[in-house]
């Protein structure tokens, strides 16, 4: 009789230790079902946030680009900009009859810095389009002399490196012009400032149309320069977010083939 007791005893024992550890495992599951909806109820918004960023980087880097592209392709109104804010600084409190000395001699000096920067940059323009027209020279002898023993991709990858080469040609060809053309209105407006210095009878009547001629070429010159920076920070924006969505497809791909 006591054997009968005992066994059910043990009986009743392993059935509660069988309960409790079902009741673990259900309790268990429950938590990583919970975790598992909170993980992906979190991890869209953590992702969109992720892009935000990214892209707040992009647009950030993008914009550095451009501004940095700006101010290297105007490098004289970098300088007239920083000369014309400490000038204000220097000439508070003068008097205002050597003010007037001061900003007629500014004038000058001024026209003669920008003169100087504006002919080392139409020389840098000018070296650079020799450059692109040496290197088409150069792709056009390889496609010619080597054509028999190039394949059919070589070919193509030659031919597709002509067509970016001579677009840049083209481009370099304005740069070269719009430069040369601030460099002629410069000179002009050198001589206005100088005569309008000095007071030269020669010159004194024809001096406020040769530094209104020159103001003209500083703003044409600089706003093309403006539209080519802004331009090439866009396209650069607009790489970095397809190289963006390529490398999130690859990873959306990888995800889905491991799942």
């Amino acid at each position: 009789m006591s054997e009968v007791k005992n066994n059910v005893n043990i009986n009743n024992n392993v059935a509660l230790v069988k309960n409790k550890e079902k009741a673990n495992q259900e309790q268990q599951s429950n938590l990583n079902i919970n975790v598992n909806n909170t993980s992906s109820s979190f991890t869209p918004l953590n992702a969109k946030i992720a892009d935000a960023i990214g892209y707040a980087q992009d647009l950030f880097s993008s914009s550095t680009i451009s501004a940095q592209e700006f101010v290297e392709e105007n490098p004289a109104f970098a300088f007239k900009t920083v000369a014309e804010n400490l000038k204000s600084n220097v000439l508070s409190g003068v008097y205002s009859s050597f003010s007037e000395v001061v900003d007629k001699l500014l004038l000058g000096a001024f026209r003669g810095v920008t003169l100087g920067l504006d002919a080392w940059q139409f020389i840098k323009k000018l070296r650079e389009k020799i450059g692109v027209q040496k290197a088409i020279e150069e792709k056009n002898k390889i496609l010619e002399q080597e054509i028999k023993n190039l394949s059919e991709e070589q070919k193509a990858q030659l031919k597709q490196e002509l067509e970016k080469l001579e677009r840049e040609l083209d481009e370099k060809k304005i740069d070269v012009g719009v430069s040369g053309g601030r460099v002629l209105t410069d000179l002009l407006g050198f001589v206005g400032a100088v005569a309008a210095a000095f007071s030269l009878p020669a010159l004194a009547t024809a001096a406020p149309y040769l530094i209104g001629i020159a103001l003209v070429g500083d703003i044409v010159g600089i706003s093309y320069f403006a539209y080519k920076a802004i331009k090439n920070g866009v396209q650069n924006f607009t790489q970095k977010i397809a190289q963006r969505r390529e490398k999130e497809m690859k990873t959306q791909q990888i995800a889905t083939a491991t799942s």
